[in-house]
């Protein structure tokens, strides 16, 4: 199975990367000490923030990844006493965003709100990308994860994932799976439902989350996965019904409805996740900093309280844990890639 790419990226090796920034912070440190000693001590001395910061979205502005991205700005921006704001830098599967902030300095004033894909595109691009996903980066903090959905029309003759999985192992690809987009964490997952179960679906990647939810009610796919965001006022409507969720217990706004391992298919996992990233090399303590304060701002009841409601988990962490997290998505989803044939055209 492929998928379409109109982007196209030279595999310029992380080590050519390095090697940039290596050469601009010694043109950077020679021309500091060609003006004299007082600058120096000043600049190391500047605490941080002393500037804006700028976090990039790889999406437009509206959907889930932008929408946490900038409650996270409004509320760093008044514990910060600075500003901080949202960029959107949407494209290729989040690779333009993620090259961007590779390339920039570690300074801790421009992030990266990274998703699912920054796990998923080292296999997906055989890692012929420009950046290596995990050496290039510094992991900041996870934020949040949003638990993906097996959603059919009200009108599906499907009562169960069982059901939808005997019908696609008994007529391959002719059943069609829609997803917000090529190379997403819920075209992962039915990517990866297909090889530990046999299910094959003809995949239908849609530009993003609403228009999947309007061809869903309207019957022309028979199954679509995505979030509870896009889908809950579908689903409280009965347009749409829930199979199961792709999480290890069931989900609040949905307590009847299954998780897949109580369907039947516990070796199947994945969802969709946010998480704070910047370039390789940025100060241990304004790392500490940065993930202190995501991971206080999420645990507000006021923040908390309507991102879970409106389908989204928050899951944070430290710094070390985030890192070994993508470390282990970009294994896991190279191994997948590998078995399946997943390539870009």
């Amino acid at each position: 199975m492929t998928f379409n790419s109109k982007d196209s990226f030279e595999a310029a090796g992380a080590t050519s990367l390095r090697a940039r920034r290596r050469l601009v912070g010694g043109l950077t440190a020679l021309v500091a000490t060609s003006v004299g000693g007082p600058l120096v001590a000043q600049t190391a001395a500047s605490p941080w923030p002393s500037k804006p910061v700028r976090i990039v979205s790889p999406y437009p502005a509206g959907g889930s990844n932008d929408n946490v991205a900038r409650i996270l700005a409004a509320r760093l921006s008044e514990m910060w006493n600075q500003r901080v704001f949202v960029e959107n830098r949407p494209g290729a599967n989040n690779r333009i965003a993620t090259e961007q902030i590779a390339r920039l300095p570690a300074d801790g004033y421009n992030l990266l709100f990274a998703a699912a894909p920054h796990g998923s595109n080292p296999g997906l691009y055989d890692n012929k990308l420009p950046y290596d996903t995990v050496r290039d980066f510094t992991a900041i903090a996870r934020a949040v994860i949003g638990p993906v959905g097996f959603w059919v029309p009200a009108a599906s003759p499907y009562k169960t994932l069982r059901e939808l999985a005997d019908a696609a192992r008994a007529q391959p690809g002719k059943l069609f799976a829609g997803t917000p987009g090529n190379g997403s964490g819920p075209h992962m997952v039915v990517e990866l439902f297909g090889y530990r179960t046999g299910a094959k679906f003809e995949h239908l990647p849609m530009k993003g989350d609403a228009p999947l939810a309007i061809e869903t009610v309207a019957g022309r796919v028979d199954v679509a996965l995505t979030g509870m965001t896009v889908m809950k006022p579908h689903y409280e409507a009965g347009k749409v019904r829930l199979l199961a969720v792709t999480y290890e217990r069931r989900f609040p706004l949905a307590p009847d409805v299954p998780t897949l391992a109580e369907a039947g298919f516990g070796n199947v996992d994945g969802y969709a996740w946010f998480g704070m990233v910047g370039p390789a090399g940025m100060a241990p303590d304004v790392v500490a900093r940065i993930n202190r304060d995501i991971n206080a701002v999420l645990a507000l009841p006021e923040v908390r309280t309507p991102l879970e409601a409106s389908g989204i988990v928050v899951a944070t962490g430290s710094p070390e844990q985030f890192r070994a997290f993508i470390a282990a998505d970009v294994e896991k989803w190279t191994s997948v890639v590998k078995a399946t044939g997943i390539r870009p055209d």
